[in-house]
Parts: C-alpha cells; sequence; structure tokens
C-alpha cells in the first residue's frame, strides 16, 4: 500500500510539473509575440516564425559560409540609413540569441571585427534539434499565436 501512494505522490509532481512547465512555457510564448508585435506592429507569421526559428537554431544558417556572411553583413551596413529602434532585443520565447542592431557598428560603438567574430562565435551554443522536434514545438507556439487572436496580415 505503501508503495502505491508513493507512486501516487510521485505521479502527482510530475503531472504538476508539466502543468507549470507548459504555463511556463505558454506565458513566455505569449510574451515574446507581444514584445515582437510591440516592436514590430506590421509582422506576419511568417516573421514570428523567424524570431522563434532564430531563437532555437541561431544564425547557423548564414554562417555556414564566412565569406558570404561577412559580405551579406556588409550590404546590411550599407542599405542602412538610419539605424532605429532597441540595441539588441531577445529571440523567441527561450531567450537563446540576441538580434543586435547594426547601428551599434555604424555609430562605432563595435567593431565591425568584434561583432563579426561575437557573430560567428554564437553559433558554437546553438544546442541542435530535430526537424520532427522543432515542428512539434512550432505547432505549440503556432496554437498560443491563433489563440491570442492577433490581426496578422497573410
Amino acid at each position: 500500500m505503501r508503495k502505491y501512494g508513493f507512486l501516487t505522490l510521485f505521479l502527482l509532481f510530475c503531472l504538476c510539473l508539466l502543468a507549470t512547465e507548459k504555463k511556463d512555457f505558454e506565458k513566455a510564448v505569449r510574451e515574446a509575440v507581444s514584445r515582437q508585435m510591440q516592436n514590430y506592429p506590421k509582422s506576419t507569421l511568417k516573421d514570428l516564425y523567424k524570431n522563434f526559428f532564430q531563437d532555437k537554431f541561431g544564425p547557423g544558417h548564414i554562417i555556414s559560409d564566412t565569406t558570404a556572411a561577412g559580405n551579406y553583413l556588409r550590404r546590411e551596413l550599407a542599405s542602412y540609413t538610419e539605424c532605429t529602434g532597441e540595441i539588441a532585443e531577445p529571440t523567441g520565447w527561450e531567450g537563446n540569441f540576441l538580434r543586435v542592431n547594426l547601428s551599434v557598428i555604424k555609430s562605432g560603438r563595435i567593431s565591425y571585427n568584434t561583432f563579426f567574430d561575437a557573430f560567428v562565435r554564437s553559433v558554437n551554443g546553438v544546442r541542435p534539434v530535430t526537424v520532427a522536434d522543432w515542428q512539434k514545438e512550432w505547432q505549440r507556439i503556432e496554437s498560443i499565436i491563433r489563440s491570442m487572436e492577433l490581426s496578422l496580415p497573410d
């Protein structure tokens, strides 16, 4: 009997942890979506996807070829006439990465080389996830976004 009582308590504890994790996940997703929509009110579902994807995978898709990534960054810098907004903002619901406003380079606060070096090194911290795991997580995220009843274009 005692064995079953312990097992019941253990299962209840696990269920409470899962409920808390689900609530924390949902709260964090809602906060991330709200932050995105506040900063970028014309965001689409595609923009939200990109934000959460960047949080999970970082900039690795850009950095596979550092020469091409450097050229891309230089083109981005050349195209900016005025860099407004936050200096840095967290990505997604976990905040694994920061999107850094290129004004930090334009204004001389950080050198191009220092920025690019940090950008490249940030890929080393990525914990790989499978496509299947990402699909499941995105489905959960998208469900929460839909429940927020936002007026997203597209």
